[in-house]
């Protein structure tokens, strides 16, 4: 995961995710990287595809702002 996240750090990158700990270590490390956290639970890919269409202009607004590292979608 640390691995991961440098790799964001210098890329700039969003990472979309299920996995709480990315939550926590944004909280703790600040942004970038800016993560996207699925509060689905374990779902198909269709699912998750349809989720994220369907929450496309949230999700643009969070990539340009300054102010939030963390994104969550219930």
């Amino acid at each position: 995961m640390r691995l991961l996240l440098d790799a964001n750090l210098s890329q700039k990158m969003l990472i979309v995710t299920n996995d709480e700990d990315f939550l926590h270590l944004s909280s703790t490390k600040g942004f970038p990287p800016k993560v996207i956290l699925l509060r689905t639970g374990n779902q198909n890919r269709k699912y998750i595809e349809q989720l994220i269409i369907t929450n496309k202009s949230q999700i643009e607004s969070f990539i340009y702002s300054t102010e939030y590292g963390v994104l969550e979608i219930i």
